[in-house]
């Protein structure tokens, strides 16, 4: 195939290849894609890819793929698309990135084994529109000036690494973001970011429809601003340090259809507003300090699945519970201190796989349908 001078393309995608990719492949100067993801490739990445001068787009992912990507890779400045997700691939990644790929638009090198910290040169490349990089072994901080030049971005997937924020200071990446009107997507989860969640988080896209903090060292409250974030449909924030109560504003979501903050230190009242949630499949909220009554308002969210376990939660069961008509994954309201007889309402939730009461004072008898 190196000997098909003429080759503009080769889309070999989601095939069953195996075995390394040949260096020949490299004598194909007019080669401007290559696609072999989703294959069973394996070995290292060839260096005479980088002789490819006219190539803008780069798909590799979804193989065995190992080693460090080559330098020469980098000299590839028609490149448009680097896609090399989901390898065996290692080593850290130039500190003059941006210079190398002035074109680049989407940079994905998620579920590898790269290391060292994201060269602050990325901020550079303002026409950059996706940077997945989930599931790499990436440390240091989030550079502050991500997001403040590049408009365009519509991704951030930088969840499942060991990324840090210990002062307030380092979380500067997030005000850079509020620049990238059009994001959609922010993943930060599973990283070792400190500290509150900025008010900025308020200021960021109006398109965003997926925001994901979960199982980081967050500390502080949510701020109110963040019921800004109008179009979100995905808020995660669960096992952090978070305290206080849910503020009022997340009513204000009306596309917010999965809200998880289990297994913080939340407390006060859950807000009866949450039933203006009119999108909401999934309330998560167990393992904190919520108190008082569980509000009659959730019948109004169209719930799939309720856990309000592991709380300090008062009082009866409310019967509109129980007239959820969308009840059907989970109802899960164990380990708190409710009291009072099971509603006959009980019987309506025919479509419910699991319910658990366990470990409350429920007393009276058990509905007989």
């Amino acid at each position: 195939m190196g000997n098909i001078s003429s080759l503009t393309a080769i889309d070999l995608y989601q095939n069953r290849l195996v075995g390394q990719i040949p260096e020949s492949l490299g004598n194909l100067e007019l080669l401007t894609y290559l696609g072999l993801d989703v294959n069973n490739l394996f070995g290292p990445i060839p260096h005479a890819l980088g002789n490819l001068r006219s190539l803008k787009g780069l798909y590799l992912s979804f193989n065995e793929l190992e080693g460090e990507l080559p330098p020469t890779i980098f000299n590839l400045s028609s490149l448009e698309s680097l896609v090399v997700g989901t390898n065996i691939l290692n080593g850290s990644l130039p500190s003059d990135m941006t210079s190398n790929f002035p074109k680049l638009k989407n940079f994905s090198i998620e579920s590898n084994e790269f290391y060292g910290m994201i060269p602050s040169s990325r901020c550079n490349n303002s026409i950059l529109v996706e940077l997945n990089a989930f599931s790499n072994f990436l440390s240091g901080k989030i550079p502050q000036c991500l997001g403040a030049h590049q408009k365009n971005l519509i991704e951030v997937n930088l969840n499942v690494n060991q990324l840090e924020a210990i002062k307030d200071a380092d979380w500067g990446f997030l005000s850079g973001l509020t620049n990238s009107t059009y994001l959609i997507i922010l993943d930060i989860s599973y990283n070792n970011l400190q500290g509150n969640l900025p008010h900025s988080v308020g200021n960021l896209s109006k398109h965003l429809n997926y925001l994901d903090v979960q199982n980081n060292k967050i500390t502080g409250t949510i701020p109110e601003g963040i019921g800004d974030l109008v179009n979100l449909a995905y808020l995660s924030m669960e096992e952090n340090l978070l305290e206080g109560s849910i503020p009022n504003s997340i009513s204000k979501m009306s596309n917010l259809a999965r809200l998880n903050l289990q297994n913080n230190k939340f407390s006060g009242f859950i807000p009866p507003s949450l039933g203006n949630l009119t999108n909401l499949e999934l309330l998560a909220l167990q393992g904190n300090a919520f108190g008082g009554v569980i509000p009659s308002t959730l019948r109004s969210c169209p719930l799939e699945q309720l856990d309000l376990s592991y709380n300090s939660l008062r009082g009866s069961i409310p019967k509109e519970l129980f007239l959820s008509p969308t009840l059907s994954i989970s109802l899960r309201i164990s380990h708190n201190l409710l009291s009072g007889p099971l509603p006959s309402e009980l019987g309506n939730l025919q479509n419910l796989a699991a319910l658990d009461l366990s470990d409350n004072r429920i007393s009276g008898e058990i509905p007989d349908r």
